[in-house]
């Protein structure tokens, strides 16, 4: 996926903040395209797991982050995971983080969400932030928000998605 990808303008966020793309890590799940930016990830065809991304420097309490759905695979129905830990991803090896199984036998810290998005559609935007009482709160589409976890906000955390069955931005 290599190219720049020129990014959609945000429909259901609130016009008085601004938003910047967040670059994500590598490495990703075996599955994950990248964007020249880092910007936007893609699920390879050829897999339906394997696809876990990180942001590439850690959470900012309060910060809201967007996903914004840029399409959808057909073949692939499902749910959008998300998720924190505390585990810094430039430790991680190519395929360290490449499925599930893997990341509930790491001893880090980490809390993930395999639902928080249910059949997301082309153009759908869920953003997020987490509290200073450690609520991750998630907005739909500009929505009231709901909480979706409580997670200890103490430490210093990353946010992961996982993009087995949609192409995103963060």
């Amino acid at each position: 996926m290599q190219k720049q990808v020129q990014l959609p303008q945000l429909r259901y966020q609130p016009a008085q903040l601004t938003y910047n793309p967040v670059p994500l890590h590598r490495p990703g799940g075996r599955s994950v395209l990248f964007s020249h930016n880092r910007c936007v990830v893609a699920r390879s065809d050829a897999e339906f797991c394997h696809g876990y991304v990180f942001t590439a420097r850690p959470l900012v309490l309060n910060e809201r982050m967007v996903v914004h759905i840029l399409s959808t695979a057909s073949d692939y129905v499902g749910s959008l995971a998300l998720g924190v830990t505390s585990c810094d991803p430039s430790y991680l090896q190519p395929g360290d983080s490449s499925a599930d199984a893997d990341l509930r036998h790491r001893p880090e810290y980490w809390v993930v969400n395999k639902d928080f998005a249910s059949n997301p559609q082309l153009g759908d935007e869920i953003s997020f932030c987490v509290s200073h009482t450690g609520e991750v709160q998630i907005y739909k589409k500009g929505g009231t928000p709901t909480v979706m976890m409580h997670i200890d906000y103490t430490l210093k955390l990353w946010a992961l998605t996982c993009s087995d069955q949609h192409n995103v931005s963060m």
